[in-house]
């Protein structure tokens, strides 16, 4: 907009129009700025009050001000058109008449536009305001004031700016807060840290577990362990363990200080699931507050009877089976007799036997009769003929032909067996065999099984089972003693 350093003072007259309507005359100074800057009109054609008290100004002045573009029509039909286009917005005005037309719709103004000197006057609010003005009246200083779209895109920037900064004065005063909450938090700020060495691991291997005092203040250890298991079929975490560990008054752990502590899962937790996902929540508690917190830790541990299947083991012993092959050997010669060679054919009986039962647990079968199965049984779940071995031993041949069925090896096969729930142990079998009459009588050859010459070992999980022969195997061995 240019530049405009005159001032406009409107003289109130009174003034004739060719409409015929008079107004009041009076000597008021009423002065005029647009966006600040004062302005003034032509000398000839004086501004004016009419009878409603509406300042009237020339149209074609003031829009043009404005930034609008005025067409004047005198030989409408009416009295006379005027037409003001401004970007979108186009108004044509009826001189005499109070309707005008905004965008082609039909509106009513509360003081008609006139002719004064060959000037068309209209309304200094009605048409500012139509044009996207905004028009303001100070009484005390006789001054109307309009400004622009550009100034009120200016102030909408400036409270926009003032927003801002009152935003940022709140963020100031919001991070003081968190600033002053974290001074206070760190005055005391228990925090551990609980770690594993593998996130996943066997469960018959040890893993070491770490407990970190990561904090700032004395801690006492572990005080509340709750261990949940996720169950596939059910899709849930399953509770199953909770203890409570309680220490002496002077037991703590210093910032900065770590523990450690090494667990082997089949041997301390024999009743858990040996593969499969936990999580475990362990909770602590601040020396000086006994503020109570929690930390969670997730592991996943491998079931080792998953990985005993007899195809995918290496051509030689496990270390469990090299030590259950050992120590019977080892009872044997303490007797005075010849130790068993370890049969590579029985030995894979006896895998396939322990494999079966740890998945199928076949022992909880019922035969035709309804008599219940024990350890010698075998499930319909692998390569081999399915046998409810009962205690009558009526479907011994079932069981002894496995060899043949499953191997090379020529001859029958006979077995002992052994369950332990917290985890079959070359100790613990052995001592249970050796505490069994029926059982110790097969491991020394004692009566109808003193021709027993070679052996097969399987063990792992829950199980373990050894088979006898008194054939020599085609296959080989892997102990000749």
């Amino acid at each position: 907009m240019k530049q405009l350093k005159l001032i406009f003072t409107i003289g109130l007259s009174l003034l004739l129009f060719t409409t015929g309507v008079s107004a009041t005359a009076t000597q008021d100074r009423v002065d005029v700025e647009i966006d600040g800057e004062m302005v003034v009109f032509d000398d000839e054609v004086e501004a004016l009050v009419d009878e409603q008290g509406r300042t009237m100004v020339p149209v074609r002045f003031i829009s043009e001000e404005l930034g609008a573009k005025v067409e004047w029509y005198p030989d409408h039909e009416s009295d006379g058109l005027v037409k003001i286009e401004h970007a979108n917005q186009k108004i044509e005005l009826f001189i005499g008449n109070q309707e005008y037309q905004n965008n082609g719709m039909n509106e009513q103004m509360d003081t008609a536009p006139r002719i004064l000197e060959g000037r068309t006057v209209v309304p200094l609010r009605f048409v500012s305001e139509a044009l996207g003005a905004e028009v303001n009246w100070d009484g005390e200083k006789k001054l109307v004031s309009i400004v622009t779209d550009d100034d009120l895109g200016d102030a909408a920037e400036g409270l926009e700016q003032a927003k801002d900064d009152r935003n940022d004065k709140d963020d100031k005063e919001e991070q003081k807060d968190k600033k002053d909450d974290k001074d206070d938090e760190e005055k005391q700020n228990p925090q551990m840290k609980l770690s594993i060495s593998e996130e996943k691991f066997r469960a018959d291997e040890p893993v070491e577990f770490e407990l970190t005092n990561t904090g700032n203040t004395e801690l006492r250890p572990m005080r509340v362990a709750d261990v949940e298991y996720y169950d596939e079929s059910e899709d849930e975490w399953q509770e199953i363990y909770f203890s409570i560990n309680w220490f002496q008054e002077d037991e703590k752990q210093e910032p900065g200080e770590t523990w450690t502590f090494e667990t082997v899962m089949t041997e301390n937790y024999p009743g858990w699931p040996k593969s499969g996902k936990y999580r475990a929540e362990q909770e602590f508690e601040c020396m000086d507050s006994w503020q109570e917190f929690t930390v969670d830790l997730e592991f996943e541990t491998i079931d080792p009877v998953d990985e005993y299947h007899p195809d995918e083991l290496p051509d030689e012993l496990t270390e469990n089976e090299l030590k259950l092959a050992e120590k019977i050997n080892e009872y044997r010669e303490s007797k005075g007799l010849e130790p068993f060679k370890v049969s590579k054919s029985l030995t894979t009986v006896a895998r396939y036997h322990v494999y079966d039962s740890n998945q199928n647990q076949p022992e909880n079968c019922k035969d035709e009769d309804g008599n219940e199965g024990n350890l010698h049984s075998w499930s319909d779940e692998g390569p081999w003929e399915e046998v409810c071995y009962t205690p009558d031993h009526e479907h011994a041949e079932l069981m002894w032909s496995k060899p043949s069925e499953l191997t090379d090896y020529k001859g029958n096969g006979y077995e002992i067996s052994a369950m332990r729930s917290g985890g079959a142990e070359p100790d613990n079998v052995l001592e249970g065999w050796q505490n069994s009459p029926p059982h110790k009588d097969v491991i020394v050859g004692k009566g109808s099984w003193k021709d027993l010459e070679v052996m097969g070992i399987g063990i792992a999980g829950q199980y373990s089972h050894v088979w006898f022969g008194m054939e020599d195997d085609p296959a080989g061995y892997y102990l000749e003693p």
